[in-house]
C-alpha cells in the first residue's frame, strides 16, 4: 500500500493522474471471499449462454469467475464502501470499471452517485464490451463518465488490417455524435481480450499499426495504450497477448519513436488538444479528416493499401500545411489537396 500511495504522490508532482482497475462483477475462484462470506453473495453457478440476454449476462458467471450478487444489499454496500476506501487511502483519480455490462444498470447508477458525492470530479471509465454506441450510451447515463469506445476499435480492427476497409470504422465516426460526452471516452487499439494489431495484421503489421496510432493520437478522445503496443510488441490470442514487457525493444524501436511523434503533437498543437473533428473525403482504401480550433487545424490523411493511391480532398479552407513528419509544404488552393498517396501513407498537416 505504501508503494502505491509513494507511485501516486510522485505522479501527482509530474501532473500525471492515476487511476485503479475496479473490479463489481467477480471474485478470483481462490478467493478467501469464497470461504468467508455466505453463499447468497454469490449468484448461482451458470454460463452465459444467450449473450443478448441481458439478464443471463448479469447473473452468468463469466470464464468460470465467481459472480459477485450485487442485488444483496450487502454486496452492494460492501463494493461502495470499499471503493471509496480505495480513493480515500490513496488519493488516486479515477478507476477503470471492469465488465460493466455484467452488473445491474442500478448498481451502477448507486455506485456513481456515492463516489460523485463524495469526490465531483473523480473519473470513472466503464468497460462495456458492446458494439453499439446507444447501448454503451445507457450506461453513460448512469452517472460513468467515459465509456472505452468498443464500437471504434471494431473500425479500428476492420481497417488498419491486411485486406482492411474504412467502412467500418468511418461509420463508428459518424455515429460519434450519439454519445453525449465522446471527448472523455477511452480509445484503444489492443487490451488484454484481443490479439495485438501487429499479430492480427500480419503482413505489413507494423505499417497498420503505426496507422492506428496515428488515428487514436489525433481523435478527440483518451487513447488508451496497452503496455508494449508503442513499441510494436506482438501477441497472439489471451494469454499470449499478456507477454512480459519487452524492454529491451525500447532501445531501438522504430515504433517507439514515430509514437513519441504522435505524443509531442497531441500535446502541443491546439487543434488536436481542444479542437473539433469533421470527417472529409474517403473511399473504401483511404480516409482523411480535420481537426480544428479557432484559425488552426490539423489534417489527417492515410492510404490503407499496399500500392500507391491518387486522390482529391476538399478542404473546407485555403492555407498552407506542412507535413509534421516529413516537413514538406502543402498549399491548399481552390479548396483542394491533390496528392499522390504513397503505400501505407500518414500524412500529417499542420496548418502554418
Amino acid at each position: 500500500m505504501d508503494d502505491l500511495k509513494d507511485l501516486v504522490m510522485e505522479a501527482h508532482k509530474r501532473d500525471i493522474k492515476v487511476l485503479l482497475d475496479y473490479v463489481a462483477n467477480h471474485t478470483s475462484p481462490d478467493s478467501q471471499m469464497l470461504k468467508e462470506k455466505p453463499s447468497d453473495w454469490f449468484n448461482p453457478k451458470k454460463d452465459i449462454v444467450n449473450w443478448n440476454n441481458q439478464e443471463e449476462i448479469e447473473k452468468g458467471w463469466i470464464y468460470g469467475l465467481p459472480d459477485l450478487n450485487q442485488d444483496n444489499p450487502e454486496v452492494k454496500n460492501f463494493l461502495i464502501e470499499n471503493a471509496l476506501w480505495w480513493i480515500n487511502e490513496t488519493n488516486i483519480d479515477g478507476m477503470r470499471l471492469d465488465t460493466v455490462r455484467h452488473v445491474s444498470k442500478s448498481f451502477w447508477n448507486e455506485f456513481a452517485n456515492a463516489i460523485k458525492t463524495e469526490y465531483p470530479d473523480f473519473y470513472l471509465l466503464g468497460e462495456v464490451w458492446n458494439d453499439n454506441p446507444r447501448y454503451l450510451e445507457q450506461y453513460r447515463q448512469l452517472g460513468i463518465d467515459g465509456m472505452t469506445d468498443y464500437p471504434l476499435f471494431k473500425g479500428i480492427r476492420s481497417a488498419f488490417t491486411r485486406f482492411g476497409k474504412t467502412a467500418t470504422l468511418i461509420n463508428a465516426i459518424k455515429q460519434r455524435e450519439i454519445y453525449s460526452n465522446a471527448e472523455i471516452n477511452g480509445i484503444f487499439i489492443d487490451n488484454h481480450d484481443n490479439k495485438r494489431l501487429i499479430s492480427n495484421a500480419s503482413e505489413n503489421g507494423q505499417e497498420y499499426l503505426k496507422q492506428a496510432l496515428a488515428f487514436i493520437m489525433t481523435y478527440p478522445s483518451i487513447p488508451i495504450i496497452y503496455y508494449g503496443t508503442e513499441i510494436g510488441m506482438e501477441g497472439g490470442d489471451d494469454p499470449d497477448n499478456r507477454q512480459d514487457m519487452k524492454w529491451e525493444i525500447t532501445k531501438d524501436s522504430e515504433v517507439l519513436t514515430f509514437y513519441k511523434k504522435l505524443a509531442e503533437l497531441r500535446s502541443n498543437n491546439i487543434s488536436v488538444k481542444e479542437g473539433s473533428i469533421e470527417l472529409l473525403d474517403y473511399d473504401s482504401y483511404f480516409f482523411s479528416y480535420m481537426r480544428k480550433k479557432d484559425d488552426k487545424s490539423v489534417i489527417v490523411i492515410m492510404n490503407l493499401q499496399s500500392k500507391e493511391k491518387n486522390v482529391t480532398i476538399n478542404i473546407p479552407i485555403s492555407a498552407n500545411y506542412k507535413n509534421i513528419l516529413t516537413n514538406k509544404v502543402y498549399v491548399i488552393k481552390g479548396n483542394k489537396l491533390e496528392v499522390a498517396l504513397q503505400p501505407f501513407d500518414i500524412l500529417l498537416l499542420e496548418s502554418k
